[in-house]
């Protein structure tokens, strides 16, 4: 509410006015009390606006007239009626006709139609607001939400992060070129007004079945049956030490630690049937995108195991001292049998020589190859350099026996 200027409220000279709402009837004050000096408006010039009044509680105005020293000279008691106060405005009108919201084009989304076009008046454009929970009906000339808002909005365009359970209050303002509310329409989404999250990739099929590798921690994809992919298509293979997730239809492979592209009947590399067991299969199209997948879980059997050791020269050679000092030779009788095409070669070193595996390449550094029993081995001692590796390799140095 607030005091005229028109006409004039007389006051003597040096004295001003003071103004005080209240829920409850003002007492009037006596000839030079002290205003009161908390929640007042101190000066009150008329004309200004008097704030939180209403004809129903905060009703009584309480008007004085005061000196210098704030000492009341004169005082009235005026009560508001509904006409004496300024109303809330209305709440702003809806947008009509109704918006109905469609899916949008990617998952998670939803969109407000382009026809029927949604009216809107000259120089105004539409606001959208997601929220999880209802959102209130703005007044008209409210200032429009600008956090967590589209603004503006085009209608056809994707609503985004929106679903038909949690994030189902879409918010649509109308507003002026201030941002200021013209009308307002909450709409609820339903589960037909979301664009859904693809379904899962289908399985391969039928599904493949892993087999050993040629090489050690290996395995492969069969030839046979063959592995069918659309035209275009091709295979990404990635291994895991744990469950791979099935992916949605559409996703992007994985680009790291993949085969891309993957042939079947070529080796799947790095695998072992207790920790590095899970192959993802992926079928992709030319994008990258995936179409279908299966997983596999290796077994022992799908897997091409390390060699075992090498088995041991039988019987076992008995060294004999050399002919020379620091030396020891291995004997001619009994003699140290060897399969066909096959050599000895021996190692010296100054500490234990671990066993290798069938098939391992021998030393090729610090070795006596080959080496004829009953030659002198040097550079021995029975202190330190005491441990002579006896290998039996094959034509392309290959460990048979040790």
């Amino acid at each position: 509410t607030k005091l005229p200027t028109s006409p004039p409220i007389p006051v003597g000279t040096g004295n001003h006015l003071v103004v005080k709402v209240s829920s409850s009837k003002i007492a009037t004050p006596k000839a030079g009390d002290s205003a009161p000096s908390v929640g007042v408006i101190n000066p009150y010039t008329p004309g200004s606006n008097i704030p939180g009044v209403d004809p129903v509680v905060n009703k009584y105005i309480g008007i004085y007239e005061v000196d210098s020293n704030n000492k009341v000279v004169k005082f009235t008691l005026i009560v508001l009626g509904k006409g004496d106060v300024r109303p809330q405005p209305e709440a702003a009108p809806e947008l009509y006709p109704t918006p109905v919201p469609e899916p949008g084009d990617e998952p998670d989304t939803t969109k407000l139609p382009t026809s029927p076009p949604i009216p809107v008046g000259t120089g105004n454009h539409l606001v959208v607001k997601v929220s999880s929970s209802k959102i209130a009906t703005p007044k008209a000339g409210d200032l429009a939400p600008s956090v967590g808002v589209i603004n503006p909005y085009t209608p056809g365009n994707n609503i985004p992060g929106v679903d038909p359970v949690v994030n189902k209050y879409i918010g649509i303002y109308e507003v002026d070129s201030n941002n200021k509310v013209v009308k307002f329409t909450l709409i609820v989404l339903g589960k037909g007004d979301v664009r859904p999250q693809p379904e899962a990739a289908p399985e391969l099929y039928p599904t493949p079945v892993p087999e050993p590798g040629t090489d050690p921690d290996t395995t492969k994809l069969p030839t046979d049956p063959s592995i069918p992919v659309g035209t275009g298509n091709h295979l990404v293979v990635k291994v895991s030490s744990s469950k791979i997730a099935t992916p949605k239809a559409g996703d992007s492979a994985p680009s790291v630690g993949v085969i891309n592209p993957y042939t079947p009947g070529s080796n799947i590399p790095g695998v072992d049937p207790v920790v590095n067991k899970y192959i993802g299969i992926y079928e992709v199209d030319s994008n990258n995108k995936v179409v279908k997948f299966t997983l596999i879980v290796l077994g022992k059997g799908d897997v091409r195991p390390q060699p075992e050791a090498a088995p041991e020269l039988y019987p076992t050679p008995v060294p004999e001292p050399g002919t020379d000092p620091d030396t020891t030779k291995l004997p001619t009788n009994p003699p140290i049998p060897v399969g066909t095409g096959n050599h000895l070669v021996v190692k010296v070193s100054s500490s234990k020589i671990a066993t290798p595996k069938a098939g391992d390449s021998a030393p090729s550094v610090g070795v006596i190859n080959p080496y004829t029993p009953g030659s002198n081995i040097p550079g021995v001692d029975p202190v330190v350099n005491k441990y002579i590796g006896i290998y039996e390799v094959d034509s392309n140095n290959k460990v048979v026996k040790f």
